[in-house]
Parts: C-alpha cells; structure tokens; sequence
C-alpha cells in the first residue's frame, strides 16, 4: 500500500505532497500503462505486457539531484523477461 506525505520546509516556501510505496495502480502493467503519459516508456511497457515471462517492480519512489538536491517524486519501474530487460532513469529538471 503506497502511503502519502507532505513536505513544508520553514525556511522558504516549499510545500510538496508526495507519494511513496505501492498503490493498487500498480497490480500490473495494464493498469501501469493507463495512466503513463510519456508515450516512450508506454511502448515499452506495452512491448512487455505480451511477454509471458515478464516481471516487473514499480512503485511512487523520491528521487534527489545529488547537484541540486530537487526532490522530484515520479515512478520506479523495472521490468525483466526472457529477452529484455527495462529500469526507468530520470534526469533533474533543472
């Protein structure tokens, strides 16, 4: 089950809800694609949907700019088959 935060910083303005853990979104990649905007990694996903030996992990995750330090709060999926295999990476914004 995911699980749902706020971050206020009281130095500055900063104000964040963010989501971490396993929501039922995620009980499998039908349902991960539904809701996927970027069209790249929704063919991917799409492309290991029809595998039979496919495993996947995914999951609400927090990720930190070691540059920076930006919080960004996106998807983690990992997907692994018979012949292919598939981890997200994420690049800061900034």
């Amino acid at each position: 089950m995911g699980e749902a935060y706020k971050l206020d910083c009281d130095t500055c303005a900063y104000t964040k809800n963010i989501f971490v853990g396993f929501g039922f979104s995620y009980m499998s990649l039908e349902s991960i694609a539904l809701f996927v905007r970027d069209t790249a990694l929704k063919r991917r996903i799409e492309e290991f949907i029809d595998n039979p030996s496919t495993k996947y992990d995914a999951y609400d995750a927090l990720y930190v700019c070691p540059a920076c330090q930006a919080i960004s709060n996106e998807l983690f999926i990992e997907m692994k088959s018979d012949s292919s295999h598939y981890k997200i990476s994420y690049a800061c914004p900034k």
